[in-house]
C-alpha cells in the first residue's frame, strides 16, 4: 500500500512595502476598516453606554461608568475601559516637571554656608 500524496501549492507571499516610520505605502483595495468606523471594544463600550444611560434617569456619566465597571455581565475589556475612563475623574494626572540645574555660583554658595554651619555647631570659627 502506497501512502497518498497531496499536491502542495507554493503561494508567493504578497509583499506589502512600508515607509521609514513603519506606515504601510499601499494596500490592497477594500482592506482593513474603513475611516471612522469603530473597534469591537469601541462599539462595545458605545453599546454599554447606552444602555446604562436608559436605566440611569441623571444621566451621571460617573455613576453609569462605575455600574459598567462592577457589572460582570459586560466583557472584560469594556469593563477595563470604564474603569479606565472613571479613573480620569477620580486621580489627577502626574504631570513631567522639568528640575533647573543650579549653576555653579549657588553651588559655591551652598558650599560656604555649609562650612560656616558646621564651625558654628562644632566649635569652629
Amino acid at each position: 500500500m502506497q501512502p497518498e500524496t497531496t499536491a502542495v501549492q507554493v503561494v508567493e507571499p504578497m509583499i506589502i512595502e512600508r515607509d521609514p516610520t513603519g506606515k504601510f505605502l499601499s494596500r490592497p483595495e477594500g482592506s482593513g476598516r474603513k475611516p471612522g468606523s469603530l473597534n469591537k471594544v469601541s462599539r462595545q463600550m458605545q453599546e454599554a453606554l447606552a444602555r446604562e444611560m436608559e436605566l440611569d434617569v441623571e444621566n451621571n456619566p460617573l455613576t453609569i461608568l462605575l455600574r459598567i465597571a462592577r457589572n460582570i455581565e459586560y466583557p472584560a475589556m469594556v469593563r477595563i475601559q470604564a474603569a479606565d475612563r472613571l479613573a480620569r475623574y477620580l486621580a489627577p494626572r502626574l504631570m513631567q516637571v522639568e528640575i533647573e540645574t543650579p549653576d555653579a555660583n549657588f553651588e559655591v554658595e551652598t558650599q560656604k554656608v555649609k562650612a560656616k554651619l558646621r564651625g558654628m555647631f562644632l566649635g569652629g570659627e
